[in-house]
């Protein structure tokens, strides 16, 4: 995990998992990773979920919606927050107890997406930890949301 300033970290898919304990955790702590969707990643995920939607594989039908290619499945889009989530930031001792995800932009087969998991409201006396949740090409945000974590002992 690289410190880009005192509360922010860039990790790589290589990057060991962390555990913090309640203590350690502070509003405005945040993880970013970077990951580029490849044709194989949407293959995989549609394997594991058998999301066989013609959306995503049908470029016709997808132009019939008016996306320019197939997108990738909105669900494999935030499925990288949970490893950010869980092994890193809160980390290993959180489990999810909630999500909210709203979809901005499609995500595309090629397309490299920064996602940023940020602590934004922690309330010790439940152990509960809230992170405001993107990802982002650039400038442009595709998904934004909340989870809401319950950190072990």
């Amino acid at each position: 995990m690289t410190p880009s300033d005192d509360h922010m970290f860039l990790v790589e898919e290589s990057t060991p998992a962390r555990t913090l304990t309640m203590e350690e955790i502070s509003a405005g702590m945040a993880v970013t990773q970077r990951f580029v969707f490849t044709e194989q990643a949407m293959i995989d995920y549609a394997r594991f979920a058998n999301d066989l939607a013609p959306i995503h594989w049908d470029p016709l039908f997808a132009r019939e919606y008016g996306y320019e290619a197939p997108i990738i499945q909105g669900l494999a889009v935030v499925s990288r927050f949970s490893r950010l989530i869980g092994m890193y930031l809160p980390g290993s001792k959180a489990v999810i107890q909630s999500t909210d995800f709203k979809f901005r932009r499609p995500t595309m087969v090629g397309d490299e997406l920064t996602y940023k998991v940020k602590v934004a409201k922690i309330v010790p006396m439940v152990r509960l930890v809230k992170v405001r949740l993107e990802a982002s090409k650039g400038e442009d945000l595709h998904v934004e949301g909340w989870c809401q974590c319950r950190i072990g002992e």
